[in-house]
């Protein structure tokens, strides 16, 4: 299992002494989901603009995407075109899940996301991310909207809620396992009691002290 984080740089920029939302999210995921023996991918290496292996990699393979959305995430042309298009394909086919959060007022009920596919699941358009629940907050109030205090709550719950759909998601391939493959069943040996119209043998189970032998008449 593997979490993809997808933000805009900008939002994970310091402002005076408040760090970006990226670096106030990393302690509320980092141990949890290492303890859980869940992967966390968060770019923070390649240039803007650049579709690197790592990135293509981590999206075949993610099992949850988290989305801080904001004015420059829904500007951003790499991720509206590069990475929400596959993050969605595998979301409508049951690959992964998305949490969105809400960073700042923008128009992410607005702008529709094309994707492979969005003919046949009746989305000409494509796929809104509104459409999608915000773990612990609501649209009304962002991120930058809350007190830090609040900020924690939502982070805190959003780790929770990933946490829970992987355990889920690990139930629920366990039993297809269980299906796919069933234990050996014990076959039972039939003998045959020696006469032709009879396959079935019937086991005396008398204790041998207790058994009563019938001596045929002379």
């Amino acid at each position: 299992p593997l979490v993809f984080v997808s933000y805009a740089r900008e939002d994970n920029k310091s402002h005076g002494n408040k760090k970006g939302f990226v670096e106030r999210l990393l302690p509320f995921l980092k141990r949890p989901l290492e303890q859980a023996g869940i992967e966390l991918f968060i770019d923070n290496t390649i240039i803007t603009g650049e579709y690197s292996p790592a990135i293509k990699t981590a999206l075949d393979r993610a099992t949850a995407a988290l989305l801080l959305i904001s004015p420059s995430f829904m500007d951003s042309d790499y991720i509206i075109e590069q990475e929400l298009p596959v993050i969605v394909s595998r979301y409508k086919a049951g690959h992964l899940d998305i949490f969105p959060v809400l960073i700042s007022c923008c128009p992410w009920n607005l702008v529709h996301i094309s994707y492979p596919g969005q003919e046949e699941d009746n989305l000409p358009r494509g796929f809104l991310l509104s459409h999608l629940l915000l773990p612990g907050h609501d649209p009304d109030h962002p991120l930058d909207d809350l007190p830090d205090n609040k900020v924690n709550k939502v982070f805190k719950e959003v780790t929770k809620r990933i946490l829970a759909y992987h355990k889920k998601r690990k139930k629920i391939l366990q039993s297809r396992t269980i299906v796919d493959n069933p234990p050996p069943q014990k076959k039972a040996t039939i003998i045959p009691t020696g006469s032709p119209e009879k396959n079935t043998t019937i086991v005396d189970k008398t204790p041998p002290s207790k058994r009563t032998t019938i001596v045929p008449d002379t």
